[in-house]
């Protein structure tokens, strides 16, 4: 059982959008058929309640993903990456207070992990503790570049967040923490210091997809709008649902979605790279907003304004929400509130990626 389970937890680990070339729908198929096998020889082993909780992690299920992941802690309290792992489900689920504690117990519990040495000074900085978390750092290191980024991303400083890339890259790092930190390169040009014609990382994940839909969205939508949608693969979805959006094809997008149980069911953390009900809440409620339907995107926009509301006053900076919080106020028909948060969002030196170039939702604010 703990090998199967260990195989499972390797296999989700090495999806394209990681640190493999496993496809990602593909991963989480072979990693689940694993930890069957694993449950029906050893159901009570942590290991499988740990690979059960990535599965659902990378497919968007927060609830039951920190449902499993509490069920191997309480097998096994004394495994720290378990508690790093719980603070990804609690920052998705906006509970930012109780994702910190996690955090802290994580390192508190095996300081040395290397994620736990780049996520928990982040967090550090993010929570105003930025020289606390310097002191965490070891010059030199893969981990104390990561982290230098993220406590520079978290302070404003974006030309400091580059210069810790450029140098990293000098660096006699593995080809695989190579290829991490040129992606890193690529997002801290390409959003952060609007770099006209960025030279792209050689990896294509899933980030990177979505900003060539962007570009080019045309071919995407030839190539699936006429599939069924129950065809469509999640990347796929994603792909098609910005792409309609980028064209203003409302339409097409309340076919797609208007089904779709959205209200309430934010993502928060959830980058551009990743799949998130919150993406497509927002899209939704402007979609139909846009087709004249605004009894449904009023109830759908207030709901999602409503779950960033609460995750703020759990604790989650504003700048985690950031633009989506925006929509949100927009979408709700909160043009001042809007307004205001982007003018803090500004002030912070937080405002830091292309949105407003990349999406349409601005066009309620003109004016």
């Amino acid at each position: 059982a703990q090998a199967w389970a260990g195989v499972a937890i390797a296999t989700s680990l090495l999806r394209q959008s990681q640190y493999g070339d496993i496809p990602d729908e593909e991963s989480y198929r072979i990693a689940q058929g694993y930890l069957d096998k694993a449950f029906a020889l050893e159901p009570d082993l942590f290991e499988v309640h740990a690979g059960q909780a990535l599965v659902y992690l990378e497919r968007d299920d927060p609830e039951k993903g920190l449902a499993a992941i509490d069920r191997a802690l309480a097998i096994n309290p004394s495994e720290g990456v378990l508690y790093l792992w719980q603070s990804f489900f609690l920052d998705r689920l906006g509970r930012f207070n109780a994702s910190t504690l996690a955090l802290e117990k994580a390192f508190a519990v095996d300081p040395l992990h290397p994620s736990i040495r780049i996520t928990w000074p982040r967090r550090l900085a993010e929570l105003g503790r930025g020289e606390e978390a310097q002191r965490l750092l070891t010059p030199g290191t893969y981990e104390y570049y990561r982290a230098q980024w993220s406590i520079a991303q978290a302070e404003g400083r974006w030309a400091d967040q580059y210069g810790y890339v450029a140098e990293a890259l000098q660096q006699g790092f593995s080809e695989g923490q190579r290829e991490i930190i040129d992606r890193i390169r690529f997002h801290t040009e390409y959003f952060e210091l609007y770099v006209p014609d960025p030279v792209w990382p050689a990896p294509d994940d899933h980030l990177l997809g979505l900003l060539r839909v962007l570009n080019e969205p045309d071919p995407v939508i030839a190539r699936l709008l006429a599939r069924e949608a129950a065809s469509l693969d999640r990347e796929e979805e994603h792909h098609l649902v910005v792409a309609l959006v980028e064209k203003g094809m409302c339409e097409e997008v309340v076919a797609l979605l208007g089904e779709r149980e959205l209200e309430g069911r934010s993502r928060f953390r959830a980058t551009f790279a990743e799949h998130s009900d919150e993406f497509y809440a927002v899209d939704l409620a402007w979609c139909l907003s846009e087709l004249g339907e605004q009894a449904r995107a009023g109830k759908l926009a207030n709901a999602l304004l409503a779950a960033n509301e609460q995750a703020l006053a759990d604790g989650l900076p504003l700048h985690w929400l950031g633009l989506d919080y925006v929509f949100a106020q927009v979408a709700a028909g909160d043009a001042v509130g809007a307004v205001a948060t982007l003018e803090a969002l500004l002030a912070s030196g937080h405002l830091h990626y292309r949105a407003h170039n990349l999406w349409p939702h601005f066009r309620s604010l003109q004016g």
